[in-house]
């Protein structure tokens, strides 16, 4: 044998670079973990804004069905008023 440490130096090299190796996994299975939970909490945050909107969005449609219907109901006014007139002997249509 010329060397006779050769055979460990080559199993604390392989050791160091397994922990190299190991540190960086570890490194970069955190960076996703962070990076995924940016990616959740900028999820909710959307949804919670879809959410409001969505509310906001039924409270005008809301507010728009109660204004058709009250123009209906005076559409509905104005037609028995016209019908009343029409039928009323004493009005007459202008001649053309």
């Amino acid at each position: 044998m010329i060397n006779g440490n050769n055979g460990s130096d080559r199993l604390d090299l392989l050791t160091d670079q397994i922990g190299r190796l190991t540190e960086q996994i570890a490194q970069s299975n955190i960076t996703i973990a962070n990076g995924f939970a940016e990616t959740r909490a900028n999820i909710e945050k959307l949804g919670e804004r879809l959410e409001t909107k969505l509310d906001r969005l039924v409270e005008i449609t809301d507010r728009q069905a109660e204004t058709v219907a009250n123009q209906a109901q005076t559409v509905d006014r104005l037609s028995l008023m016209l019908e009343r007139l029409l039928s009323d002997s004493r009005w007459e249509a202008p001649l053309k």
